[in-house]
């Protein structure tokens, strides 16, 4: 997850579903909280998930920048 920036999980812990995840750090940069989205593994599948990864990223980063958190720092 670390290098990606997000994690993505189907059916891991509930048959029928599927997410990816994006991390949101504080000034400190330690983990403050997440930004997901899920839905049924029927129509989330790897294409759907692929889409909605950047506007995750987009998302998480724009929390985290809120809190104060700076990828240069």
């Amino acid at each position: 997850m670390r290098k990606r920036g997000f994690a993505d999980a189907t059916e891991e812990r509930d048959v029928g579903l599927a997410a990816v995840a994006a991390p949101v750090r504080d000034s400190r940069g330690e983990l403050a909280g997440i930004v997901g989205v899920q839905g049924p593994s029927s129509r989330f599948d790897r294409r759907a998930m692929q889409v909605a990864v950047p506007m995750l990223l987009e998302h998480a980063a724009s929390l985290s920048t809120a809190l104060g958190w700076s990828p240069d720092a």
